[in-house]
């Protein structure tokens, strides 16, 4: 009788650890703290598609609008935001992210302060920055909040890569005004 009781509170304590450790994949009793994301494919190809066509256009002459669209194309074109498989996550990965927005909001900044773009270029600029602002904030949420959820997960990353798509389609319209 004893023998059985105990078998059960182990039985439980497991259990009850294992679907921890489920939904709550970035919890502090999570050993791996990852999770798969599978990106539409769809989407993904209009992504890559869009920004084959940002790219493909060299029509422009002012340098600082090419350097712009060049080095915010590089940012985008991360492996990351453009894999149409399934990308396992991990809050490596999410340091890494958080890293190079700040990185790419740094270079934004700096050309809306020192180069030669007309107002509106320079808004549009401000635009992408505060763009960078909410992937940030988000990234810091998800890093901070151990119980979020695995959906809660799933969403906001997916969250993150619709502002990233957005920026995309963004910067098509500076590109070919």
């Amino acid at each position: 009788m004893k023998m059985s009781k105990i078998v059960i509170a182990l039985t439980s304590i497991i259990l009850l650890y294992v679907l921890s450790v489920w939904f709550f994949p970035f919890s502090y009793l999570s050993v791996y703290k990852n999770i798969a994301i599978k990106p539409d494919p769809v989407s993904s190809e209009e992504y890559r598609k869009d920004l084959e066509q940002v790219t493909s256009d060299d029509k422009n002459d002012n340098a600082s609008k090419k350097a712009v669209i060049e080095r915010h194309v590089e940012f985008l074109s991360q492996k990351q935001f453009t894999s149409s498989e399934k990308l396992n996550v991990n809050k490596n990965d999410l340091v890494d992210l958080r890293m190079s927005v700040n990185k790419n909001k740094m270079h934004l900044i700096e050309l809306v302060l020192n180069t030669n773009l007309t107002s509106s270029e320079k808004e549009f600029l401000t635009n992408l920055v505060e763009d960078d602002e909410k992937i940030e904030s988000e990234i810091d949420s998800i890093m901070e909040t151990p119980f979020y959820t695995r959906s809660e997960l799933k969403n906001s990353i997916k969250g993150i890569h619709e502002v990233i798509r957005n920026q995309v389609h963004s910067l098509e319209e500076l590109a070919h005004p």
